[in-house]
This record gives C-alpha cells, structure tokens and sequence, in this order.
C-alpha cells in the first residue's frame, strides 16, 4: 500500500468516525424527550416533603403536567416509562443521547440514573445480581433470592439512584414462567411505592413489553408508553433526510433514481436504526471506492456484504425487490424459502418468518 492509499483509507476511517457519533433526530425523539423530562423531573422530587415540593415546582413545568399528579401520590412513589418498538428502531441509542445530555456523569455508578441489560435468560435473581454489579457491588458469592433484592434495595438508596433503566426487558418475558415473570414485575413495583427510597423505572423493550406491563393494574397506571413505530413509504421523505444529511456529512451527494428510498426503507425491515447502519455502510463502501455520490449500487454492495445474498435477494440489485424478505440471509433466490428446508437437528419449517 502506497502513501496516498494510506492517507485515503486514514481519511476515510476519520470520516466514518466522526458519521459513527452524529445522531439524526427523528420526530418521536420530541416524545421520548417529554416523557423523559416527566420521570426525570418526578425522580428528583420523590420522597420530599410535599409544601417544600411545592414551592419548587416551575410554572412552567405545573402547567405542562397539572393533570398528572395528585396530591397524595406525588411525591411518595415512583413512576414509570415503557419505551417499545421493534429491534433495529433505535430505541437504545435515543436513550442514551437524551440521558447523556441531562446527566454528566451518565454511565457511572455516581449517576442518578443507572442502565442494566436484562440478561438472557433472565429470572428475578439474575436480574438482581446484574443491577447489584452496574452499582459497583457485584456478588462474588451465591445468595438466595430475597437476599440479592435486599442487596439491591441497599444499595440503590445508598448511592443514591434515582432512575433504573432496564433495557431488552423482553428477555424476562420470553423464558421465564409465569410465575418467575409475576415475581419480577412484583418486585420492580416494589421499587416504585418504597418507603425507604422509591425510584423512577424505564423499560426498553419489543412490542410485546405491554402485556408484561398491561397484565397488573397498579403498574399499568404508573407506567407511560412511547412507542418507536415501524417506518413505512408514507415515511420517505423522512428518510430521504436522514440519508442526505449522512451522506453530506460524507462529502456526497446522493441518487435517489430508481426507488432507493424506497428499497431502502423494505431492507431495513422498516426500523429507523437500521436504515441509519445500513446507510453508515454504503457510505464507507462509497469513500473506498472513491465515489462522489451515495447510490445504490453501493447499497446493494453493503447488503450483499451484511447479509450474504446474492443479486437475486438483494433489494437493491433487482426489480423484484418487494417480493424479497429481506430478515433471510445467505439467499440466491427469494424463492428457496418458500420450500421447506431443514435445519441443524433435521426438523423442516417452512422458511417463512411468522408476524
């Protein structure tokens, strides 16, 4: 590799970087951005007396939300914020933007707020022991139950943790049984009605969160929802936007012939913050290459390399690009998965994946 080689692949690399770090606001961000200020501001005023409360309030603040409070709950319990929405919607990233931008010291222990991964698979003790270790309080050794949530109850009034975020919280709906889930949903209410230190609760979630949180009254009432929704072609100029401001940001232009917007939006499988990745990938395929515009070529060059499909089952290198499930992977032909095909133990399924 020669000096000017170098010197471009250096540039490029700089330059996918610095794309990597920029966020492109989309329109529920305004959402998720009010219902975050709701948990924020109601987590900072638990547990304090309510004429000293008060006489803190801002107007402006009183006005926006005089509807949800009263003056017997206010104050004296927690509330709650399911954000939920597809994987690959972007719902992570939005999170973590917002709460970097409110809380300095995000991401440590100190912080007000702190974020756990629901692990997978996840029972109540497992749960606990992943909260206890972001606290900086991991278990060395095993203990029951009861005890990991004494630990963890111990601990969140200790530091001071105002706000717990429970990202993938389907992983505690998808194996536990039923009983283990009623448990896990007792005990996180719990945390919101404490006596000794109530906290505020963010889930991040799929769709299929709300059933978890519809099934126990109590929880539902405490809890607000925002959705991530899917995209669809009434959302091309929105995407048309991302893809322009990503691609300026790239030194390109971009070409838009033959429905790549639209192409786009189906590979992505409709979610935001795929688009976004497979967006970030043509453009590096794009500066390597040495073009000065984005287009689809390059697209379908970052899908063949992300999924291994042939030109058949790219979206972006057929006319046929509808008919193309774009959730397969390793495909020649879109068709193949309409015949049966067998898998690792012999069993056969049909190929098609369920709605």
């Amino acid at each position: 590799m020669n000096d000017i080689d170098t010197a471009k692949n250096n540039a490029t690399r700089a330059i996918m970087k610095a794309l990597r770090m920029k966020y492109i606001a989309s329109p529920r961000d305004a959402e998720l951005q009010k219902a975050l200020d709701y948990i924020i501001y109601r987590a900072t005023h638990l547990a304090m007396p309510i004429q000293a409360a008060d006489d803190e309030i801002d107007n402006d603040f009183d006005d926006d939300y005089e509807d949800d409070f009263d003056d017997e709950s206010y104050f004296v319990e927690g509330r709650a914020l399911a954000v939920l929405g597809h994987s690959g919607a972007g719902k992570s990233t939005a999170l973590a933007r917002i709460l970097a931008a409110k809380f300095p010291d995000y991401g440590k222990p100190s912080c007000l707020v702190v974020y756990v991964t629901a692990p997978a698979p996840c029972t109540l003790k497992t749960l606990g022991r992943k909260i206890l270790h972001r606290l900086g309080y991991p278990l060395v050794a095993d203990r029951k139950e009861h005890e990991v949530w004494e630990a963890v109850r111990l601990h969140l009034a200790k530091i001071g943790t105002r706000i717990l975020i429970i990202d993938e919280m389907q992983n505690i709906t998808s194996n536990a049984k039923s009983d283990e889930v009623a448990r896990i949903r007792d005990t996180l209410k719990s945390l919101l009605n404490s006596e000794e230190h109530p906290i505020c609760l963010v889930f991040a979630g799929l769709p299929e969160l709300q059933y978890f949180l519809e099934a126990d009254t109590q929880i539902r009432r405490r809890t607000r929802f925002v959705e991530f929704k899917s995209l669809s072609e009434s959302d091309l100029g929105a995407a048309k936007g991302t893809v322009n401001a990503l691609a300026k940001s790239a030194g390109l232009t971009t070409d838009f012939g033959d429905h790549l917007g639209q192409r786009l939006i189906h590979a992505a499988l409709c979610e935001f913050g795929t688009l976004i990745d497979m967006t970030l990938e043509a453009i590096e395929h794009a500066l390597k290459s040495g073009a000065n515009a984005l287009n689809s070529e390059d697209y379908a060059t970052a899908f063949a390399l992300r999924t291994g499909n042939t030109a058949p089952a790219n979206p972006f290198a057929t006319d046929a690009w509808r008919q193309i499930d774009c959730s397969f992977v390793l495909m020649d032909d879109p068709r193949e998965r309409d015949q049966p095909i067998e898998n690792s133990r012999g069993a056969k399924n049909t190929g098609r994946r369920k709605s």
